[in-house]
């Protein structure tokens, strides 16, 4: 799908500067951008870079400070069109970077590590820790979102789980036109409006989190850990354990237990257990079924051992939890 960027709202801004010439470069900028403007991007300007070339501003997103407290928010979008000599190395960014390259080159050093940014591909980094990127050649063409909210924290270690913050069009070929949707969103006055970006926001990042490649996943059997997932919902008061399932469908235990993560948001045993305390609930209040008996039926061996574990996941005994449900 081509993207039309040129649908959207933008002020350009050309010509180049750093740390030392930012605030020359702001005076002049005041004759071309409003001050609002000018302060938004400023606070993008920090530690040491080089910009040169032509960059495409998005207007300010106005956003309420309530919103800002519970929900997804964009801080800011350009396109940038940037030349041989573009670099910024800082950390301490209060937000999140959403890049994605049009055309061109870049480079990427983020956690020890190097990455190169043909076109197509993307990265998502928390900008509160060291980070340096430019142009890996003759120029570096990309989009870039800022964007926060207090979700952040959690999806982007999910992203990055795998010590890998990039990725790939060919494994998310939807991610332009779900940033442009959001883009286009962003400019029409709705019912709600902070709620509805707010969505779309996590749709695009559900996506990048569901789509993105894993080198680990067998070819041609990538939904072999549903399978494992959906055979441990089945079978989850009967006795399971890691090699078991290693052994029943042919993957590593090291790959079983980071894509379970991956999968689920739990470990193993943590999945297990929920489960098993979730049926013996279901269990209390739809029967009369003695405590021994409704451990048994949900995969405890040892009745004690349940209360213990009911007591510990719930917060009260299993009678305490049937009683409080009788009134």
């Amino acid at each position: 799908m081509s993207i039309n960027y040129s649908e959207l709202p933008f002020y350009t801004a050309r010509g180049s500067f750093n740390e030392r010439t930012k605030n020359l470069r702001y005076q002049r900028l005041h004759r071309e951008l409003s001050s609002e403007l000018i302060d938004k991007i400023s606070t993008f300007h920090v530690g040491t870079f080089h910009l040169c070339g032509t960059n495409h501003l998005m207007p300010e997103f106005l956003i309420s400070d309530e919103a800002k407290k519970h929900l997804y928010y964009p801080q800011g979008f350009c396109m940038m069109e940037s030349e041989a000599d573009y670099f910024t190395n800082r950390s301490g960014l209060e937000s999140y970077e959403l890049r994605f390259t049009l055309d061109g080159r870049g480079k990427l050093e983020y956690g020890g590590q190097t990455y190169t940014l043909n076109k197509g591909d993307g990265f998502l980094i928390d900008c509160r820790k060291p980070h340096l990127y430019y142009t890996g050649g003759d120029f570096w063409n990309c989009t870039i979102l800022h964007l926060d909210g207090p979700q952040m924290p959690y999806v982007f270690r999910a992203f990055a789980d795998d010590g890998d913050v990039t990725f790939h069009a060919e494994s998310c070929p939807n991610f332009e036109m779900l940033q442009f949707q959001l883009l286009k969103a962003t400019q029409r006055a709705v019912p709600h409006y902070e709620h509805k970006i707010s969505c779309l926001i996590d749709i695009l990042l559900t996506e990048l989190l569901t789509t993105k490649s894993s080198p680990a996943r067998p070819a041609g059997n990538a939904d072999v850990y549903g399978d494992v997932i959906s055979h441990i919902q089945e079978h989850f008061a009967e006795d399971l354990t890691l090699d078991s399932l290693v052994r029943q469908f042919a993957v590593s235990r090291t790959n079983l237990c980071r894509e379970f993560k991956r999968y689920t948001g739990f470990t193993f045993k943590k999945y297990v257990l929920t489960l098993r305390i979730s049926h013996a609930k279901q269990l209390l209040a739809q029967t009369s079924l003695s405590v021994e008996e409704t451990a048994a039926r949900s995969g405890f061996h040892d009745t004690a051992h349940f209360v213990q574990m009911f007591k510990q996941t719930v917060g009260i005994t299993p009678l305490k939890y049937r009683k409080g449900l009788q009134g």
